[in-house]
């Protein structure tokens, strides 16, 4: 969570007062055990703590405001325990010696490098959440009826339900809210726009209806299913991408182009939003991608005939 100067500023300044309190009362507290002077020092930030809560009630900043004072709060208490500090003192005289030093730096290093990509990940998950919501919050999704014509199934015979729009938006009004999107997207350089928004379909549908349909996720998990979709490491043009998120598919795209020096180009239409071309790790909808191939001619579903625009 991004704290805001005020959120910063009720959390450092109750945290001065509680590491104060819980100076103060240790100061006075003379000779008493470490158990004593835990319960005084809880006491100490629980009052800071409380005087958090009413100033503002949120969560995140007692989690913050606790955060700081336990950072100056344990070193203090851990170092009245005479065991502990004699355990400090002879860890510190291991550590005096070259090779231990160089085994605990390349010990940090290994930590820092792990660390690192769980920290990448987790910022990379959580930038993909907001701009989705940024997306759901722009275009949003149009309201949708099940099509009483969609003929589509897949090469097993199961019916594929189709979604039509209700009452499909005007194209300046996609047109609007699609350039405010990317106005303020950090993608927005790495995009390559092929056709303009529209209510017509989704992603899914666009892939494998040919833009006809919206699809559920879970017709694209029996698509892949019983088309004969296998994944794969070494994509192609012409196979198809699947994004996931939580375990659930959020986005379907096309591969355009291969290269051995660069991410391969994918195609593909972002919600109502319009058609792209950009590197498969540089998309509103993540970097948890899996490549799928089928022996079979195309993408479209049976019943359904191709009439899509030539591939750019």
């Amino acid at each position: 969570m991004a704290f805001d100067y005020t959120d910063r500023f009720i959390v450092l300044f109750c945290a001065g007062v509680g590491l104060t309190l819980a100076g103060v009362v240790n100061a006075l507290a003379g000779r008493l055990g470490i158990v004593w002077r835990a319960v005084l020092t809880g006491a100490g930030c629980g009052v800071a703590l409380a005087g958090v809560s009413a100033i503002k009630s949120d969560p995140a900043l007692l989690v913050a405001a606790a955060a700081v004072m336990a950072a100056g709060v344990l070193p203090a208490l851990l170092a009245g325990s005479a065991p502990l500090v004699e355990l400090a003192r002879k860890a510190a005289a291991v550590a005096v010696r070259p090779g231990v030093r160089w085994v605990l730096l390349a010990g940090a290093g290994v930590g820092l490098a792990a660390g690192s990509i769980a920290w990448y990940d987790f910022e990379d998950a959580v930038r993909s959440e907001l701009d989705l919501q940024d997306l759901d919050l722009e275009f949003g999704r149009p309201p949708l009826v099940e099509s009483s014509a969609a003929v589509a199934r897949t090469d097993r015979g199961t019916p594929v339900p189709g979604k039509r729009p209700i009452a499909p938006r005007a194209d300046a009004e996609t047109g609007e809210v699609e350039r405010r999107f990317l106005q303020k997207s950090p993608f927005r350089d790495q995009m390559m726009r092929q056709r303009k928004a529209d209510d017509g379909s989704n992603c899914h549908g666009w892939v494998f209806t040919g833009g006809r349909y919206w699809l559920d996720p879970e017709a694209v998990e029996l698509i892949l299913r019983e088309n004969g979709y296998v994944d794969v490491t070494a994509p192609r043009p012409g196979d198809v991408v699947i994004y996931r998120s939580h375990g659930s598919i959020g986005h379907t795209a096309v591969v355009r182009y291969v290269s051995d020096a660069a991410p391969p180009l994918v195609e593909g239409k972002w919600g109502a939003m319009g058609v792209y071309v950009h590197p498969v790790d540089q998309c509103v909808y993540g970097t948890a991608y899996t490549f799928y191939r089928s022996a079979r001619p195309g993408h479209l579903l049976a019943g359904l005939t191709d009439t899509s625009p030539p591939t750019p």
